[in-house]
Formats: C-alpha cells, sequence, structure tokens
C-alpha cells in the first residue's frame, strides 16, 4: 500500500525548485497563482519534458515555491503536473523521498552537490 501525503503537515515541501519543462509556463498561464520572478535554466533534458526551467518565485532559494502551488499548499495543475511530481514519493530515488513519509530525504546540500543522482532521477522519469 502507498502511503499518502498529508499537506497539513508538510506544507508540500517537495514544491520547490522543481526543474518544469518551460512549455508548462505558457501552456498554463492562466493556472500560475504565485508570480514568477525569473527563471533558471534546468537543461535540455527529454526525458524531463524539454527545455526545462526553475521558477523562482522568491530570492530566497530556502523559500522558493512551485508557481503552480496555491496557497493551501496545493497543486493548481495537479491534473497536469509534471512526471518527476507525479513519481515523488515512490521511493525510487533517494532524492525523491518524502521524509513526512517517513523515508529518508537527504537535505538540499546534499542533492546540490550529487550531479549522479540528478542524472539518476533522469533515467527514472524516462521510464
Amino acid at each position: 500500500m502507498r502511503l499518502k501525503c498529508d499537506i497539513s503537515k508538510c506544507s508540500a515541501n517537495c514544491c520547490c525548485n522543481v526543474p518544469i519543462p518551460k512549455g508548462y509556463f505558457t501552456a498554463l498561464k492562466n493556472r500560475i497563482v504565485r508570480p514568477i520572478i525569473r527563471f533558471e535554466d534546468a537543461g535540455n533534458n527529454p526525458e524531463l519534458g524539454g527545455n526545462n526551467v526553475v521558477a523562482i518565485t522568491n530570492e530566497d532559494i530556502a523559500e522558493n515555491r512551485c508557481p503552480f502551488q496555491r496557497y493551501d499548499y496545493k497543486c493548481n495543475i495537479y491534473d497536469r503536473r509534471p512526471k518527476i511530481c507525479r513519481i515523488f514519493g515512490e521511493g525510487k530515488h533517494k532524492y525523491l523521498q518524502c521524509g513526512f513519509l517517513g523515508q529518508k530525504a537527504p537535505n538540499f546540500n546534499e542533492i546540490l552537490t550529487d550531479v549522479n543522482s540528478v542524472m539518476d532521477i533522469l533515467k527514472l522519469i524516462d521510464k
């Protein structure tokens, strides 16, 4: 049985600094909730949907949230969310695990310094 997320406990902490295909922002522009300050390039990875970017909604990286995240922490594009969001929490990769579900989630600095794991995530997404 798959564990169920409870955003009332975690405030959807997984919804930050996520590479999203740039096309999502034009196709779903009417569903953007949080104002976007700028985009940071996250590479052209076909496995992630093409030209990917991280939308910056807050200059403090620890407070940066997905622009599609509502203020009640729910996803405003849940029905069309990117694959990386759909597979989060399945436990298939250490950086796609949720500490609030009892999984061992890494800290932010571990993720930033582990380039090989980013490539592993791309392989999982391609499946």
